[in-house]
């Protein structure tokens, strides 16, 4: 369960503020010195303290906390790291990592390794939202995409039965041309069960989502405080704002958090010869969901080709793409796998003080044959 201190571990900045200054010193000829006696003397610390209270630059320094997973070639969790095993860098330059605290579910870890390791994880619940973008032009009970969201909708319901944890909290939700929340984070897998069978259906989920929140297990993480009715329609008129809005959402819940997307490619811009991501709502996208720390898993709907904006958007997160595979079941167990077990990673960095904007980071295992995925990067100040 989320106990004040792993909440309090998960902020995202802990802000100091120090002074750089600028010192520089009067010159005084020889012979005012002389004339003025011993009292001009301190004239030249006088004018230094003057000089050093009306000059200089100001940053604040932050602890920056970065959740990452670090797997091996088979997609296993790998236990055992230190700070001194992760490197990383913003714009370039390497920051030290001071902590690197391993978080599990326990589950996975038996008493063996843990013995023979040393590794003592902090206990935490997994999160998964399971969300489905079928636009409202592939949802024709003719469509190829149609008959594919129930055969995904079947693997994920053998999924959440069989692959997760008793602890592990699922909600799901859909987009077609708005956000539909069918169902808040639940343990019960007859709800979850329910959801997916409406989605698949095509049915719009019952009722309005405060009508939801009585049924919702005491203790369970939250989506926030989401519109409703026509507010949540007017909120989230393209799939990046339906995400944005799940993002914003999740920010008071602490952890990591899963976003499995089942969809096709989003909605591009075509400024050129080729048709590019939407940068202006991609971008603020991305923002969000790094803040509240909400990795992306897509899992293609239609076709074996990767689609760019998919495969960005999971690079950008710390999630992966799933765009060629035999089954669902194969992309959807390989993400039960990765989310064993995460580190979070503590740094310090500087900004200019009143500054505020988006930073973006690059981790590396020091272990070159290790996979490292990490969100990249977070926002700062107001």
């Amino acid at each position: 369960m989320y106990s004040a201190m792993h909440s309090a571990m998960h902020r995202l900045f802990v802000p100091c503020r120090i002074t750089s200054r600028a010192i520089s010193r009067s010159v005084l000829a020889s012979v005012l010195a002389s004339a003025l006696g011993l009292a001009l003397l301190a004239m030249p610390l006088a004018l230094e303290a003057q000089e050093d209270a009306g000059f200089g630059d100001q940053v604040e320094v932050q602890e920056v906390l970065l959740d990452v997973l670090v797997m091996d070639d088979d997609g296993n969790a790998v236990v055992g790291l230190g700070p001194e095993d992760f490197r990383v860098k913003e714009n370039g330059e390497a920051r030290t990592v001071e902590q690197a605290t391993f978080y599990s579910h326990r589950r996975f870890l038996d008493a063996a390794l843990v013995e023979t390791l040393g590794v003592d994880p902090v206990p935490e619940d997994r999160l998964f939202v399971l969300a489905f973008y079928r636009p409202l032009s592939a949802d024709s009970r003719t469509s190829g995409i149609f008959f594919r969201t129930r055969e995904a909708v079947e693997r994920a319901s053998d999924w959440v039965w069989k692959q997760l944890a008793p602890t592990d909290w699922v909600a799901v939700v859909s987009y077609d041309s708005r956000l539909r929340v069918y169902q808040s984070f639940t343990r019960n897998r007859e709800a979850m069960d329910a959801a997916l069978e409406r989605i698949a259906a095509g049915k719009k989920p019952t009722g309005q989502w405060k009508s939801r929140q009585a049924q919702e297990v005491e203790g369970a993480p939250r989506l926030g405080d989401l519109p409703t009715g026509n507010e949540l329609r007017d909120a989230t008129t393209t799939i990046y704002d339906g995400l944005s809005v799940v993002a914003d959402a999740l920010e008071g819940v602490p952890g990591r958090k899963n976003l499995v997307l089942f969809g096709l490619d989003f909605p591009v811009r075509n400024g050129g010869p080729t048709a590019t991501v939407d940068t202006l709502r991609y971008e603020p996208m991305v923002q969000s969901l790094n803040d509240s720390n909400v990795a992306v898993y897509p899992i293609a709907l239609s076709g074996r080709l990767a689609q760019d904006t998919l495969v960005q958007l999971a690079e950008d997160t710390g999630g992966a793409y799933a765009w060629s595979f035999p089954d669902f079941s194969v992309p959807l167990d390989r993400i039960a796998r990765e989310s064993n077990g995460y580190y979070l990673l503590s740094y310090q960095t500087s900004h200019p003080a009143g500054a505020s904007g988006y930073q973006r980071v690059e981790v590396e295992a020091s272990d070159p044959d290790l996979e490292v995925r990490a969100r990249g990067g977070y926002g700062f100040g107001d």
